[in-house]
């Protein structure tokens, strides 16, 4: 009896991580919405994401193609404008965003206007605050795309 306590044991064990790793995989990665980190202006599921690494940190894409742009010229591509201040803010290092449904019109397509997610970047909490306040004054819509 005591030589099968010890297999016992190991396999108790051994289910116990296999149920723990499936349980902790699969639900995080559903439903779960993320920004491009290049554009800034679409919110997806993840599982739709291209992902990518910049400067060790795990980003997510809309495209392959922008992946490539990244790679390529990463400096170009990682900084936003804080609407409040005006200065260069970089998206993958400031903790201070805000989502906001803006419109959009489509210049190419006979001045069609569209709803779109984006999500602006601000240099400090403060920036953030006044933008929340007062979006309309930092804003100019329609956005030309």
């Amino acid at each position: 009896m005591k030589r099968l306590a010890p297999f016992g044991l190991i396999l108790t064990l051994l289910s116990a991580v296999a149920l723990s790793v499936h349980s902790e995989t699969a639900p995080a990665k559903e439903g779960k919405q993320v920004v491009c980190a290049l554009c800034g202006d679409y919110t997806f599921d993840v599982k739709h994401a291209v992902t990518g690494k910049y400067k060790g940190k795990h980003i997510h894409l809309c495209s392959l193609k922008e992946l490539k742009l990244l790679e390529a010229k990463p400096d170009q591509y990682v900084w936003a404008i804080d609407v409040v201040s005006g200065q260069r803010v970089h998206k993958l290092d400031t903790p201070f965003t805000a989502d906001r449904r803006v419109n959009v019109r489509k210049v190419k397509e006979k001045n069609r206007r569209e709803i779109w997610p984006r999500r602006f970047f601000f240099e400090s909490q403060k920036n953030r605050d006044e933008f929340l306040r007062n979006p309309a004054r930092y804003l100019k819509e329609p956005y030309d795309v």
